[in-house]
């Protein structure tokens, strides 16, 4: 059983700035029902994944298997700045630009499409996952950075770098559900995450 988040209201206001939603998932957990939450919110979509996906009206697919990822992007971009849509991506995979980053003393890589798709529409960012209540899942949604004309491009990735990591994080330091039944890239972090150490080399780290 998976519930909804009990308040989509910072989502709900993001929208009625006019900006686009930019949601960040990860390879863990249950896949988040993108079309479930944009028929909530009222919004096409837009999903970047691995996988062929037929164009609609109100649908649109980036494949990241084929190789014209760039111009692909583009007509993205494009099109958040003519219309709100609520895309979905998960930038914890080694693919095009990435981030290196350090997350409990091993290192991870972030992709910057998701920052660089925000940045350019002035999205608003959020992460999404579902999380084991010990009875049931239910899909969290923490709002991130928003780009605005007042952050730089570089502030902004830096925002939403630490802010993803963030995200990781929590699905490392909660209940190995959390993880499953798409390990990902956490299957290499194994339960070490849990150590007391690595939690407090964590805290260290994002430490401002």
């Amino acid at each position: 059983m998976v519930r909804w988040p009990a308040d989509l209201e910072p989502v709900q206001r993001r929208v009625a700035e006019g900006r686009p939603i930019v949601c960040c998932g990860a390879h863990a957990g249950f896949g988040t029902n993108l079309l479930g939450i944009a028929r909530r919110l009222g919004l096409p979509t837009a999903l970047i994944s691995h996988a062929r996906v037929e164009n609609t009206k109100n649908h649109f697919g980036v494949d990241t298997s084929r190789v014209d990822i760039p111009q692909q992007l583009v007509k993205l971009v494009k099109l958040l700045k003519r219309e709100q849509r609520l895309v979905g991506i998960v930038p914890d995979v080694r693919l095009g630009e990435v981030a290196e980053q350090r997350l409990f003393g091993r290192t991870v890589f972030i992709g910057l499409g998701a920052p660089m798709i925000a940045h350019l529409t002035r999205a608003a960012t959020f992460f999404a996952r579902s999380v084991w209540n010990g009875e049931a899942f239910e899909f969290e949604l923490v709002e991130g950075p928003t780009a605005t004309v007042e952050v730089s491009r570089e502030e902004f990735y830096a925002q939403f770098i630490r802010f993803y990591l963030e995200g990781l994080a929590r699905i490392l330091l909660g209940a190995p559900e959390d993880m499953s039944p798409q390990g990902g890239m956490f299957q290499n972090f194994g339960q070490a995450a849990r150590a007391g150490s690595e939690r407090a080399e964590y805290e260290t780290s994002v430490r401002p």
